[in-house]
């Protein structure tokens, strides 16, 4: 735009007076510092308009709509079982991050992670906790919900003081109750609850809820989704053991990878076929406890490496916890050593074993 053009054409007219006055006064150094001004104050705008609109941003999955009430609060962590007569369990589609890990006898166990208590449908069955799961959850600055514990996960959760409801203890109002359209499969397979018995009980103990500011924001992502790796995978079969051996396949429509158990498609009580928009394989050495449970441990203290998937390509990543463990952090970098951003949505993260690794098949 040429300004002395424009001035001229404009003399008679008050406003370009007010103009000619203020770029006489100011020159044009102070012409492109009001236009960054005002450039800068149109993107503030648009963006509380957005968030007026669409809702905040959830920390979990980079995705509008977190409400106001969440915004700031710890997340709630909820220990699922796997096991056959479990299935298909409460609520599986329902989190934002679904954790899933090995546990003894060579089945699973998962957490399912939320970042807004009151989004909590009915989930379960719930079952007893494992150390590895109570420290991933501390990585997040969750508090824990289960029903039991191993020796090593009570030991843990007293140790670390950890913010937990336990379905065996007492609360008021209670927050555990038990399904007896299940009972057929055993008493074991029907404990539940959902987010407002949870957030009423977490009340009346008075368990901190704001989120540690360093937890704010542990997953990192990518404001336009539109982030695809070099490497096609659109396929991706792992197992955590001979018995637990998964699928999941990309689906290029909606952008998901789609989720298999053996050759069935992996569903919830509700008949949603699980589906996430991010999957993180995170390689790590398991061992056994020793003991006479099976109980097993994921070193998930060391440093280790793995893969990220999303709109069907993959890369390799390496991945720790940054911190001792009542206080870590899940840190996720790119093989360059960029931290990495993920593309906004739900995200499914497999513990497998190392020594399961020759059985990953990309394609």
């Amino acid at each position: 735009m040429d300004i002395k053009k424009t001035l001229k054409n404009s003399l008679c007219c008050t406003l370009a007076g007010v103009m000619l006055f203020g770029c006489t006064a100011c020159g044009n150094k102070d012409d492109n510092n009001n236009t960054t001004t005002t450039t800068s104050t149109t993107t503030q705008s648009t963006t509380e308009s957005t968030t007026a609109q669409l809702g905040n941003i959830n920390p979990l999955t980079g995705l509008y709509g977190l409400s106001d009430e969440a915004m700031g609060t710890r997340p709630t962590a909820v220990v699922v079982e796997n096991s056959a007569a479990a299935r298909p369990q409460w609520g599986l589609s329902s989190p934002d991050v679904l954790v899933e890990g090995l546990v003894e006898g060579g089945i699973t166990r998962m957490l399912l992670l939320y970042s807004d208590v009151n989004k909590i449908p009915k989930v379960g069955p719930i079952r007893s906790a494992r150390h590895d799961f109570v420290e991933f959850a501390e990585c997040f600055d969750a508090i824990f919900v289960h029903c039991g514990w191993s020796i090593y996960a009570e030991k843990k959760i007293k140790n670390d003081n950890v913010n937990n409801l336990n379905g065996i203890q007492s609360y008021s109002p209670k927050f555990f109750y038990r399904d007896s359209s299940r009972a057929h499969k055993g008493t074991e397979h029907t404990g539940y609850t959902n987010g407002s018995y949870i957030k009423a009980t977490v009340d009346a103990v008075d368990y901190r809820t704001d989120v540690k500011q360093s937890y704010e924001n542990v997953l990192s992502f990518a404001p336009d989704g539109g982030y695809t790796p070099a490497n096609a995978g659109k396929n991706v079969s792992f197992q955590y053991s001979s018995s637990a051996k998964y699928t999941m396949k990309y689906n290029a429509d909606d952008g998901q990878y789609y989720t298999y158990l053996g050759s069935s498609a992996r569903k919830d009580a509700d008949g949603v076929h699980l589906n996430y928009k991010n999957v993180l394989m995170l390689y790590c050495s398991v061992s056994s406890m020793g003991d006479s449970k099976g109980c097993v441990d994921m070193k998930l203290e060391n440093a280790n490496k793995g893969y990220y998937f999303t709109n069907g390509g993959y890369e390799e990543i390496s991945w720790t916890k940054n911190g001792s463990a009542s206080s870590s952090k899940l840190v996720i970098k790119k093989s360059n050593g960029e931290t990495l951003t993920m593309n906004p949505g739900t995200t499914y993260i497999a513990l497998v074993p190392s020594s399961q690794k020759g059985a990953t098949s990309i394609a």
